[in-house]
C-alpha cells in the first residue's frame, strides 16, 4: 500500500514538474520569437518586458513591448505597449500554421514623426514589406534583399484590436500634436490558410499606419478650421497622405496573388 501511495505521489510530482517546465518553455518560446524576429521585421530595436502565458488556456499577456524608431529619426520610440493580451490556440503552435485567436492592445503610446516626405511609421511599414517580399521603391531597397525571418511557418490571427491609443505627432521639430486615434479592429489576418509572419505583420502595419496618418491629417485640418492661423496652415500642409503607404500595399497584394496562383 505504501509503495502504491509513493508511486502516486511521484507521478503527481512529475506531472507538476512537467507542467511548470512546459509553462517555462512556452513563455521562453514566445519571448525568443519576439526578440529575434521583431528587430529583423521592423529594422528597429524591439524591447520586451515579460511574457506570461498560461499553458492550459493559451491566454496571457506580453508586457513592456517597446518598438524603437528607424535611424535618422529623432524621437525615441514608435510604439510603447504596456500590455498586449493574447489568446493562442495552443495545439496550433506545434502544427504548420499557428492560430492566434485574439490580440488586444489597450492604450498604446504611438509616436508619429514626419521627416521630409516620409515618416517613422511609413519607414517601419516599408521595411516589413521588404523583408516579407520586397515592395519598396528600387532606390530604397538594400543591396542584399533581406529574407523572411519566419521560414516556412505561417500564422493566422482571427481577431486583432487596438483601442484607446495615444498618438503624439511630431510634424516638425517645433510642432507636436496630440491626436486621438479611433479604435482599430481587424479579423482573419493571414486568411484561411495562414500567411507568413512578415505578410501578416505588413497587413497590420498597413492599417495602423494608414489610420494614424488619417487621424493626424484630420487633426491638422481641425486646427485649420478652428482658426489657428499660420501654425494650422503649416500643419495642414505638412500632414501625411495615404500615398506614402500605397507601394507597400501593392506589394502585399502581389504576393498574395502569387501564392494563390502557385500549385
Amino acid at each position: 500500500m505504501s509503495a502504491k501511495i509513493a508511486a502516486i505521489a511521484l507521478a503527481v510530482v512529475l506531472a507538476v514538474a512537467g507542467y511548470f517546465t512546459m509553462q517555462f518553455f512556452l513563455n521562453h518560446l514566445v519571448e525568443h520569437g519576439i526578440e529575434t524576429i521583431g528587430p529583423r521585421l521592423t529594422g528597429t530595436n524591439v524591447e520586451l518586458g515579460e511574457v506570461d502565458l498560461t499553458l492550459l488556456s493559451g491566454k496571457g499577456s506580453i508586457r513592456g513591448v517597446v518598438i524603437g524608431n528607424p535611424k535618422n529619426f529623432e524621437t525615441d520610440n514608435a510604439f510603447e505597449l504596456d500590455e498586449v493580451r493574447v489568446d493562442l490556440a495552443l495545439l496550433s503552435v506545434f502544427g504548420g500554421t499557428m492560430v492566434v485567436e485574439e490580440i488586444y492592445i489597450g492604450s498604446p503610446k504611438i509616436t508619429y514623426e514626419k521627416k521630409g516626405d516620409t515618416s517613422n511609421l511609413v519607414a517601419i511599414t516599408r521595411h516589413i514589406h521588404r523583408v516579407a517580399g520586397g515592395s519598396a521603391p528600387e532606390s530604397e531597397r538594400p543591396e542584399e534583399q533581406e529574407s523572411e525571418p519566419s521560414g516556412d511557418a505561417t500564422v493566422r490571427i482571427e481577431r486583432f484590436e487596438l483601442k484607446d491609443a495615444q498618438v503624439k505627432a511630431q510634424i516638425r521639430k517645433d510642432k507636436t500634436l496630440d491626436v486621438p486615434l479611433p479604435g482599430i479592429e481587424l479579423t482573419n489576418l493571414g486568411g484561411a490558410d495562414g500567411a507568413s509572419v512578415g505578410d501578416v505583420s505588413a497587413e497590420m502595419m498597413d492599417t495602423v499606419t494608414g489610420r494614424v496618418m488619417a487621424a493626424v491629417t484630420k487633426r491638422a485640418l481641425s486646427l485649420g478650421a478652428g482658426g489657428r492661423g499660420e501654425d494650422a496652415g503649416e500643419a495642414e500642409e505638412e500632414a501625411p497622405g495615404e500615398a506614402e503607404a500605397r507601394p507597400a500595399r501593392r506589394g502585399l497584394r502581389a504576393r498574395r496573388h502569387e501564392k494563390s496562383e502557385s500549385p
